[in-house]
């Protein structure tokens, strides 16, 4: 039992979530729409070897998502590659979790790894045995036995059996969200979309799916490749997530021979969402389907928390921001500026971004919203109020880029005294604003916020760790 504080201030005595199975990590990844109680038992009641093979899996998948910490760019190739590589590596796990490596297979006198065909096989060469008079007909019956082999435990094959094991809605969702191509198609011809269009859905996902395991996981595995992927996914502006809009259209990615533009192309691939977003659906689904949980509304709640999330690192990242630029607010940074040939004025702080986080529902990240939207309402007039002050002395000063538009500026040379004098004045003036000091503070309060949202369990009101979280206790108990 445990003593729970919530926070209204109200306590509660109920079960310590050490009593309580599976209500660290397979919760957080799996248990999307489901409270402990509800979860609990539906994972409990299932046979070992599954729990293992979700455990696993769950594992792989927080450590790629921990890897979204770590990209600092709407995309970065290294990285990226990196995560598509590891829940592509949960594929295999989840598809064939009786694998055997064929010189196992070989051996092996278990009847779930369909040894009759291999056992005709080998009954076929014994009688022929006499009549082998040189290497290649050894070399024949080998490779026959291996394709025996590759139909039932072949890792490409099992990689697209996973696909089409996906629940309806996840598979229709993968479908809709690619368009491949031949290299030699021109993707943009309505005429060559249409065929991607019309084709059977079972047909789409094992093009997907061969697409998949070429160049995202055997490529990374075998040559080292990283190929560039779609940016993560979040409104064009502040504005469109207010309306929680997201961008339209679909971004192409082209494959080459020996990853060189020089050479053919291979493959021209339209994504619609970002593909770590879509493996990890897909992933989660099924590993869904394979507790028990079928929620119609899964794709649908997977889409509102990925533009959440999305917009949750658009905002740190303008918070990141304007905290590089208010250091840059010391005399010493600003005359450092001044051995700069090419002046382009003082910078001004962002804060377009912050105002979009009235779509955000913090309460799904752990947030009290009413303290949340105060401290950025506050961050936001702040950073407002500095920026006057500061677009003061850049007009007393115009920037380089001003200069190069007004052709009454344009020949006239920077007086380097005048820019330092310009600076100092604009020093002085911050530090004696009382913005400044409150912005400081509330631009820190915020940072760490934000950075504390973009690492918990969407939902489930906790932070996410390795293998632990607190999750919503109002709903457990």
């Amino acid at each position: 039992m445990g003593i729970i504080r919530h926070s209204d201030g109200s306590i509660t005595i109920g079960a310590d979530l050490s009593d309580i199975p599976f209500s660290g990590l397979h919760f957080q990844i799996f248990g999307d729409g489901l409270n402990l109680v509800q979860f609990s038992p539906m994972m409990t009641a299932l046979r070992e070897d599954v729990i293992t093979l979700l455990t696993n899996a769950a594992v792989r998948i927080d450590l790629a998502d921990h890897l979204d910490e770590k990209i600092i760019t709407p995309s970065d190739p290294q990285l990226d590659s990196l995560q598509l590589y590891l829940l592509c590596t949960c594929i295999d796990s989840l598809s064939n979790p009786d694998w055997l490596p064929f010189h196992d297979w070989v051996r092996t006198r278990n009847e779930k790894y369909h040894i009759s065909e291999r056992e005709q096989k080998f009954t076929d060469l014994q009688s022929e045995l006499n009549a082998v008079s040189d290497l290649s007909t050894v070399l024949t019956f080998i490779n026959e036995l291996h394709t025996i082999y590759s139909q039932h435990h072949g890792t490409q094959r099992k990689f697209g059996h996973f696909f089409v094991n996906l629940p309806n809605d996840v598979q229709q969702f993968l479908a809709d969200s690619y368009m491949l191509f031949d290299g030699d198609e021109v993707f943009l011809d309505p005429i060559i979309q249409d065929k991607w269009i019309l084709l059977p859905l079972q047909e789409k996902l094992q093009k997907i799916a061969l697409y998949l395991f070429k160049y995202r996981r055997n490529d990374f595995t075998h040559a080292g490749k990283t190929y560039p992927t779609t940016w993560a996914r979040s409104a064009n502006s502040p504005q469109d997530a207010l309306e929680e809009q997201t961008r339209k259209g679909w971004t192409p990615l082209f494959f080459y021979q020996d990853d060189n533009p020089n050479k053919k192309m291979e493959r021209t691939v339209l994504a619609r969402e970002n593909e770590v977003f879509l493996l990890r659906t897909a992933i989660v689904g099924y590993c869904r389907a394979l507790i028990g949980i079928h929620d119609h509304n899964y794709v649908d709640n997977c889409a509102v928390r990925n533009r959440h999330k999305a917009t949750v690192s658009k905002i740190l990242d303008e918070l990141l921001h304007d905290w590089i630029t208010y250091k840059y607010y010391s005399i010493d940074w600003m005359i450092y500026e001044d051995h700069d040939d090419r002046y382009r004025g003082v910078p001004e702080f962002r804060w377009e971004w912050l105002e979009s986080s009235r779509s955000i529902p913090f309460a799904n990240f752990g947030i009290i919203p009413e303290e949340a939207t105060r401290d950025i309402e506050q961050c936001t007039s702040a950073l407002k109020e500095l920026n006057f002050l500061i677009q003061k002395v850049n007009e007393s000063h115009p920037p380089l880029y001003i200069r190069n538009t007004r052709p009454d500026l344009k020949d006239q040379p920077e007086d380097e005294q005048a820019k330092r004098q310009a600076k100092q004045e604009l020093y002085e003036c911050l530090h004696k604003a009382p913005s400044y000091t409150h912005a400081r503070w509330m631009l820190g309060q915020l940072i760490n916020m934000f950075q504390q949202m973009k690492s918990s369990v969407y939902g489930q009101g906790g932070i996410l760790t390795y293998g632990y979280s607190h999750p919503d206790y109002r709903k457990m108990l």
